[in-house]
């Protein structure tokens, strides 16, 4: 059981980190403002020395671990005053695999929400968040060849089913 308890927990941060990398990479796709035209240039400022920065502890509100039960049932809630907030709750499936449900949030830059859900079961892992990628609308000739492939198909099917009602 410790072994699953240690894949959920890695599950977990892994599908944390994927949301903190994809919020990033829309950071990044935001256009810079471009500097105003300076008509005179300006002498080389001296270098500013480098402060470095500690961040601040963030305090843990709440942190709760309820391990397998005898069915499998298992559950985990996190959250910090920064705003994280992940929560995980999982179970044995009726087809004997597992099934494993989750939430996460946290805050972004600008003071907006990002959250995650997810499923992970026997069909693989679903996860459902206005951050993740989208890829450009399928082609019309792509979706006209499908069709025609669909088409062809049933036509097929048709005709092997006429051939075996007409041999009997």
């Amino acid at each position: 059981m410790a072994s699953s308890d240690g894949r959920l927990f890695l599950r977990q941060v892994l599908a944390a980190v994927l949301v903190a990398v994809a919020a990033a990479a829309k950071l990044e796709e935001a256009p810079a403002e471009a500097p105003a035209a300076d008509p005179a240039p300006a002498a080389d400022p001296a270098p500013a020395a480098a402060v470095p920065v500690q961040p601040l502890p963030v305090l843990i509100l709440r942190q709760t671990i309820v391990n397998p039960d005898p069915l499998g049932a298992h559950s985990s809630v996190f959250e910090s005053e920064d705003g994280t907030y992940i929560e995980a709750n999982g179970r044995q499936s009726l087809a004997g695999g597992s099934v494993q449900e989750g939430v996460i949030r946290y805050l972004l830059e600008d003071g907006t929400v990002a959250e995650l859900t997810y499923t992970a079961d026997e069909g693989g892992y679903k996860p459902v968040s206005s951050l993740l990628p989208v890829g450009p609308p399928m082609p019309a000739h792509a979706i006209a060849q499908i069709e025609q492939a669909r088409l062809e198909a049933e036509a097929a099917a048709a005709a092997q089913e006429a051939d075996a009602s007409a041999a009997a």
